[in-house]
């Protein structure tokens, strides 16, 4: 004849007793718990794989700048080095390169606004960063500029979600990635970050 079980132990159908449960609660919490970043720990902008024919997909290579982010910006330009065709829709600047011009052969100078091609931005961040006074508006990727841009003398600020413009009016859905402003220089670095648009890094 067989013996029954202690009472006090349960048997593997029964369920677990009130008494038993705040040790499985108390064992959730600790693998699930988050760890803090370290004190003054650089966190580096996430990349993303998306390619950059993406950027370009029935656009024509066309992202123009909505006015809300110049408003927040508060200052004006010497100079829009990538400037649609027909002239700034939204950059307060002095003056502007257009597409024709090609402003990688034409001088920059001055506090500069940079919104260029998505299609091919290395050598117009190169030169960006060599001109050191200035903001760029550029999409997060896993480019070799990304990288020289964040290892320059520069101040980062994030964009929310963001719809641009084209030639037929603002676009019906946010940009693909997130897209940062990105400036050099004192003058640029102190109306980026006092923007109010997301903390500087």
């Amino acid at each position: 004849m067989g013996t029954n079980l202690p009472p006090s132990r349960p048997s593997p159908t029964r369920p677990l007793t009130p008494r038993q449960l705040p040790t499985i609660r108390t064992i959730h919490r600790r693998r699930t718990r988050i760890q803090p970043n370290r004190p003054n720990e650089i966190q580096e902008p996430k990349m993303t794989t998306l390619p950059l024919t993406i950027f370009t997909q029935d656009r024509n290579d066309s992202w123009y700048t909505p006015k809300w982010i110049f408003d927040a910006i508060g200052i004006t330009f010497d100079l829009d080095v990538a400037c649609p065709p027909q002239g700034p829709l939204y950059v307060p600047t002095k003056n502007w390169i257009t597409e024709e011009q090609d402003g990688l052969k034409t001088e920059w100078h001055g506090t500069v606004w940079m919104n260029p091609p998505y299609s091919k931005p290395l050598p117009w961040v190169e030169k960006f960063i060599k001109h050191n006074n200035g903001i760029a508006l550029l999409p997060t990727t896993n480019g070799k500029w990304h990288q020289l841009l964040w290892e320059a003398d520069t101040t980062w600020v994030q964009l929310p979600p963001t719809k641009f413009e084209n030639e037929n009016g603002p676009a019906k859905t946010a940009f693909p990635t997130r897209c940062w402003l990105i400036a050099t220089g004192e003058t640029a670095r102190t109306a980026l970050a006092k923007s109010g648009i997301s903390k500087p890094r």
